[in-house]
């Protein structure tokens, strides 16, 4: 199969899988979604840890170029590909803050890693380093990311911009209102709701006391959210699955 393919679990809203994709649609590439198979029984994961020597989503191929499961070599592939401006910045200092702010987000002990540790331990946390030890510290640490991204939205709020960074689109905008929907999920005119989503769904919103009193106290992230996503992004969100 040539073109674009990112694998997915069909009907759940995983985090990165969704802001590649909103990522593509925002630069007007096409792209496939490939079934990503389950964790359970057997070994269907096999053929993809093969491939990229891990067992996680999404991967971006691309035509015959090697996979990519990375998350910078996937941003960095979905703009070359696309069209219109570039949403990666080409000023040094620039560029080096929007993908410093995307680390934050998605890298080890970040944003992203540390709420996935909330689902207690399973064989999927245990890839993340879960243990007991591990849950004290958490809502503080989630406290002090979220903080970070109200902080600089309310900076570039002071300078009349919407975004995170200077006053246009980049793809950190993307993937932190995408990742957002984590701790606060929008309505079903944004994302679907999903017999195979429902659980995790609930999960999102079920953010531990400290990390929810800063959410209630922090409207901006939740409106930075609905803004970036109906004004950039294609909604509802395209999951697959079944409804409810």
């Amino acid at each position: 199969m040539s073109g674009v393919r990112i694998t997915f679990v069909p009907g759940r809203p995983g985090m990165i899988p969704l802001a590649l994709k909103n990522l593509l649609d925002v630069k007007g590439v096409p792209y496939t979604l490939v079934v990503h198979p389950a964790m359970g029984e057997g070994d269907d994961q096999a053929l993809l840890y093969e491939l990229t020597a891990q067992k996680s989503v999404p991967v971006m191929f691309c035509d015959d170029e090697r996979p990519r499961s990375a998350w910078v070599e996937q941003v960095v592939l979905a703009d070359k590909l696309g069209k219109g401006p570039s949403l990666i910045p080409t000023d040094p200092q620039m560029r080096a803050a929007m993908f410093g702010m995307m680390s934050e987000l998605l890298c080890e002990d970040g944003l992203f890693w540390n709420k996935r540790l909330l689902h207690g331990e399973s064989a999927f946390t245990k890839k993340y380093g879960w243990s007991e030890g591990v849950l004290e510290g958490l809502p503080k640490k989630l406290v002090a990311s979220l903080s970070f991204f109200a902080d600089q939205l309310r900076k570039q709020k002071e300078q009349g911009s919407r975004y995170l960074l200077g006053g246009s689109l980049t793809a950190a905008d993307v993937y932190v209102a995408t990742l957002v929907c984590m701790f606060a999920p929008p309505g079903p005119e944004v994302l679907p709701r999903t017999k195979q989503g429902a659980r995790l769904i609930e999960f999102f919103a079920a953010n531990p006391p400290e990390v929810q009193a800063f959410l209630d106290g922090e409207p901006g992230l939740a409106e930075y959210r609905d803004y970036i996503l109906q004004t950039h992004c294609v909604v509802p969100f395209v999951l697959g699955g079944d409804p409810l």
